[in-house]
């Protein structure tokens, strides 16, 4: 069920990581559930703050993937928003 996935994706190298291809498991939009760098956790504001199309290219074993910036030294979370949850 798609409102019980969540994406995390790991930059723990010292530069950022712009554009890169993450796999998805479902079609639809994704949102930023939780962002390390994010400026309330005294980051720096890198990445994607809001939600991403995915798209039908297959990434990391998944039939679906989304485009984001990973920041330096930092975690995304990204959850499908509650449309997708019918797939």
């Amino acid at each position: 069920v798609a409102g019980r996935v969540a994406v995390v994706a790991l930059n723990f190298a010292a530069i950022a990581r712009t554009g890169y291809r993450i796999g998805v498991p479902f079609p639809g939009v994704y949102r930023e559930a939780l962002n390390s760098d994010a400026v309330c956790y005294a980051g720096n504001g890198g990445g994607f703050d809001g939600e991403m199309q995915a798209c039908s290219v297959p990434h990391m074993g998944q039939l679906f993937s989304v485009l984001v910036d990973l920041p330096p030294l930092a975690g995304l979370v990204l959850i499908p928003c509650l449309e997708n949850s019918s797939s």
